[in-house]
């Protein structure tokens, strides 16, 4: 599998992933490939920065040296980097825009799993528009202001509008804000994209603005038959 470089210096990498494709190692075997020992092999050193998960395509970056990966590592924890994604979301959704603020925590017994908890979850916010819609699908833009695990699922399946593709977050308690983990993984097509990301180069402070190569928007109002929001 060649892997789409967007930009690399001697600092820094930036890719834009596929689905279906892990960021790092991870425990199961079926998923050995990924693209960090890919990147490992063919542009070394490299260091791990942060991740998509497997079924997330788009842009991830990674770094070129520990000194890079120490001042990216420290840019995220500062909330000094900006993310966007794009979606389909099953349904219209009524807003044109909005916010969801719904603290979310690992539910340990279903780990990955996360669950809507309002005592000892910790504070997330998601940002969203609407770019396109018909009546059984919507485009979503989505800005996450916090990074948890699984935020973007867990927050659109809890307005009632979960991603297209994700089984994760499919079947949900109502009251509870908690979900039961499918007892067979889909290998259904998660659509859900992250599109760019903005931070400051970790050697030249440059502002960096990387944005992904594959027209995802596009690709989403051919397929589901969207209509552009004026």
């Amino acid at each position: 599998m060649s892997i789409d470089i967007i930009y690399q210096d001697s600092d820094i990498l930036i890719v834009d992933k596929p689905g279906g494709i892990p960021s790092v190692p991870g425990l199961n075997p079926v998923y050995s490939k990924n693209i960090y020992h890919q990147l490992l092999d063919s542009k070394p050193p490299v260091y791990v920065v942060h991740r998509l998960d497997i079924n997330t395509s788009g842009v991830i970056v990674f770094a070129r040296t520990r000194e890079a990966q120490i001042n990216l590592h420290r840019q995220f924890a500062q909330r000094k980097v900006n993310k966007t994604y794009h979606a389909v979301v099953k349904r219209k959704v009524s807003s044109k825009s909005g916010e969801i603020n719904l603290p979310i925590i690992t539910d340990w017994p279903q780990k990955p799993l996360q669950k809507l908890c309002f005592i000892n979850g910790k504070p997330s916010q998601t940002i969203f528009s609407v770019l396109a819609q018909s009546n059984e699908h919507s485009l979503l833009k989505l800005t996450p202001r916090t990074g948890r695990t699984h935020q973007l699922r867990i927050h659109l399946a809890l307005i009632g509008h979960p991603i297209v593709g994700c089984n994760l977050y499919a079947n949900s308690d109502k009251i509870y804000g908690r979900f039961t983990k499918p007892a067979n993984m889909s290998n259904d097509k998660l659509f859900l994209h992250a599109s760019e990301i903005q931070f400051y180069h970790p050697t030249s402070q440059k502002l960096m603005n990387a944005v992904g190569r594959h027209n995802f928007i596009s690709m989403a109002k051919t397929q589901f038959k969207l209509n552009s929001i004026a």
